[in-house]
């Protein structure tokens, strides 16, 4: 019952709610036991006050007035015991609190107070002080609560916006920081090509010179690769002026002298590693050497970052088809790795590293605790 209400629009439930009371009160008045005065203005006054409810929320300082003048022209008629009056009553007065700014709550809670005390002010001989005291505090602490309530929401409301910021800044600072490792990734695959390509063209060019005159059509085709490859380093040099922002790549070609490299660097700062190698890293492309680097740096820095404390394994093993490479560090608390300290991008800048290669990425917590960070790496397709 109480799902199926809150499903309802606002005002469908303000109006069923309105309806309800009105049912009621109107009932209450057929079977009371006492009802003094006409029993029709009777009925007229509770009807405008439970009207009035359906307004609660599209005009919550109207309805209240209207309730606190129906029960104020009801009173001086006599006594009638409804329940459903009092009902009315509250319900507005924590309405017209929770709605309205401070001005027109106070407004509502005056009118009220009015409405129901005025002729117990007026004709004081059947009503004591304590019962109006009573009957007040009750009005006030409702209103009371209705602020608070207000309060709350609004502090939410605060909160939610906040959280829907955050969340926006955080992925704008993701996509900056994978257009970053993008631009970093082209930057280095196109140092690579441009080697290629320059290795290319001295070779076309050696090769003319040993043929000029002896084989023209073979010369020919050797000095349109020898100028192609020239305009398109000039290319490539124009496009690396453009992209480039900071040199910190790794200047060995190599993938095995690079990751040494990188290791003693590591273990220079304290953090024990241990490398094992499996297969020959000689014939590995270099756009692929810079790859398999890049992702045992950020592993390492990650391992140092988040306090590796029994240690780094980081397994490479190069065979015909793929390259293989396994970081696992040991000792470092999961909860660390879970967001709560970094804030992925690295493991975003390595997912980049791996799609360029069509490869498969795995990044976790270790049963025993730590970290492991798999890559696979085909070499199909991959540039020498």
């Amino acid at each position: 019952m109480t799902e199926r209400w809150s499903r309802l629009p606002p005002v469908a439930a303000d109006v069923l709610l309105a309806f309800l009371l009105g049912v009621a009160t109107q009932l209450e008045l057929t079977f009371a036991d006492v009802v003094e005065g006409p029993e029709w203005a009777q009925r007229i006054a509770f009807l405008v006050a439970t009207v009035a409810v359906a307004a609660r929320r599209a005009a919550p300082l109207a309805a209240a007035l209207t309730c606190a003048s129906a029960m104020a022209v009801q009173t001086p008629l006599g006594a009638a015991s409804v329940v459903g009056g009092f009902l009315v009553l509250i319900i507005v007065t924590h309405s017209v609190a929770l709605r309205c700014g401070r001005g027109r709550a106070v407004v509502g809670l005056v009118g009220v107070l009015v409405g129901v005390h005025l002729y117990d002010v007026l004709f004081w001989q059947e009503t004591s002080i304590a019962d109006v005291v009573a009957n007040a505090a009750i009005f006030v602490g409702v209103w009371a609560l209705g602020r608070g309530a207000r309060r709350w929401r609004s502090r939410a409301e605060q909160l939610r916006v906040e959280a829907i910021l955050a969340v926006r800044d955080q992925d704008e600072r993701t996509r900056e920081a994978v257009r970053g490792e993008q631009a970093r990734i082209a930057r280095e695959l196109l140092d690579v090509v441009a080697h290629g390509i320059s290795i290319m063209t001295l070779q076309a060019g050696a090769a003319r010179q040993v043929l000029a005159g002896d084989q023209p059509a073979v010369t020919a085709a050797l000095l349109a690769v020898e100028e192609n490859g020239r305009r398109s380093l000039e290319d490539m040099h124009r496009l690396l002026g453009l992209l480039r922002r900071d040199e910190d790549a790794p200047d060995s070609a190599g993938g095995e002298p690079v990751v040494a490299e990188l290791v003693e660097r590591t273990r220079a700062g304290g953090l024990p590693i241990t490398v094992v190698t499996l297969g020959e890293a000689e014939d590995v492309a270099p756009s692929l050497a810079l790859t398999v680097h890049r992702i045992v740096q950020e592993a390492l820095t990650n391992a140092l970052r988040h306090g590796a404390r029994e240690g780094v394994v980081v397994r490479l093993h190069y065979a015909p088809d793929e390259v293989m490479v396994e970081v696992d560090d040991h000792g470092s608390p999961p909860v660390e790795r879970d967001g709560s300290r970094g804030t992925g991008l690295g493991l975003l800048g390595m997912r980049e590293r791996v799609a360029v290669f069509d490869g498969e990425l795995a990044a976790g917590p270790l049963p025993d605790g730590g970290w492991s960070v798999r890559a696979r790496l085909p070499r199909q397709g991959v540039p020498v």
